[in-house]
């Protein structure tokens, strides 16, 4: 007998929005649409009346683990009720016949820890891979969100950044902005909600939409965490332009503008520097000093990283990626061209980042 080819592991995209942003009806869209793809969302309640009768799994305990309702338009509806990463992938065993899954968050989670319990290793061999982090942002109201600073968790809720609000997370982390609710404001006013979103997360890609409605293509399937496409996430960024705003219609990436001093503010700065790293291994531990508050500030916290490197005696170019303490560090397909200036290129997302301590502590180990 041939032997059994492996599946490639389902993708699977964090959902996130301030309380009322519309990601439910989003999902609702999702569940209900004939958008010809095979999608299990999970959600924190059912958001739509499904009229069926619902089936369950059950985990290896014997417990329940996760029921799910099957639509008319092939995508299920789910609510888990264990442990969310065992949950998905005896899901995906058990039920084999969806392309994506969508996992929404509360309205107050910060997607941060979500997105690493996703972010497994290779070698675990899961059936599941994280995709992105896709944020839901109400324009008539994320002004006023962005200006909330976070209270402590008195009831119940996740502990944010310390110095963030709920808001500038959500964002921080986005891979993709959906901006809903456009159709309530004037072209002007969305310009200025990308703006300040930018000033927050440089990297993200921007989509508008009314009643949560936008092609599904954008946002499924980006692959924002596999490294072999760092080079094509940062190959063609540049200088910032201080008057543009790039969105789903921009096909050039931004350099994330300069933070040389410490502030509690979130933002994205970029690290460029021409060189190679001693050895991958200097590197990790350079990265996980930062990451893990052994340099810098005290009141400095990176939430994401993106970057590629190039290290001494390596003909391919190094991805970079990480999600709070977590990071990987691995070889791309991309090579170094000969005549290529081996330019390094990290971009940090986080508060109270300084670019001229970054800059100078990497060209350290150069």
């Amino acid at each position: 007998k041939k032997k059994e080819e492996k599946k490639a592991p389902v993708p699977v995209s964090v959902i996130t929005g301030f309380l009322g942003a519309g990601k439910t009806t989003f999902l609702n869209y999702v569940l209900t649409e004939k958008h010809g793809k095979r999608i299990a969302v999970i959600q924190n309640e059912y958001g739509i009346s499904t009229g069926l009768e619902a089936a369950t799994i059950v985990g290896k305990d014997g417990k329940q683990s996760l029921e799910y309702y099957e639509l008319p338009n092939g995508c299920l509806c789910c609510n888990v009720k264990g442990e969310l990463v065992s949950t998905i992938e005896l899901l995906v065993e058990k039920q084999d016949s969806f392309d994506y899954i969508l996992i929404e968050t509360s309205g107050m989670a910060d997607p941060g820890p979500v997105a690493s319990s996703l972010w497994l290793d290779e070698g675990l061999e899961s059936r599941v891979i994280l995709d992105g982090v896709i944020t839901i942002v109400d324009a008539k109201n994320i002004g006023r969100h962005l200006s909330e600073k976070t209270q402590n968790s008195e009831q119940g809720h996740q502990k944010m950044t310390p110095g963030a609000t709920e808001a500038e997370n959500q964002i921080a982390f986005a891979d993709r902005i959906i901006i809903n609710k456009t159709d309530l404001m004037k072209p002007e006013e969305v310009e200025s909600i990308k703006q300040k979103i930018h000033a927050i997360n440089t990297s993200t890609q921007i989509l508008t939409s009314s009643f949560s409605k936008v092609d599904l293509n954008n946002v499924l399937n980006i692959q924002s965490f596999d490294l072999q496409r760092s080079t094509e996430v940062l190959k063609q960024t540049q200088e910032p332009d201080s008057d543009h705003v790039h969105d789903s219609d921009c096909h050039h990436k931004h350099l994330p503008h300069s933070h040389t001093k410490h502030d509690n503010s979130v933002n994205t700065t970029g690290v460029i520097v021409s060189g190679e790293v001693a050895s991958r291994k200097e590197f990790e531990a350079w990265l996980g000093g930062w990451l893990w508050n052994e340099r810098g500030a005290e009141n400095q916290d990176i939430f994401r990283v993106k970057g590629v490197i190039a290290v001494k005696g390596k003909k391919k170019k190094l991805g970079v990626q990480a999600v709070h303490e977590l990071f990987d560090v691995k070889p791309t397909e991309m090579e170094w061209l000969e005549g290529e200036v081996k330019e390094n290129r990290l971009v940090f997302i986080g508060r109270g980042l300084n670019k001229d301590e970054l800059t100078k502590s990497f060209s350290a180990i150069l």
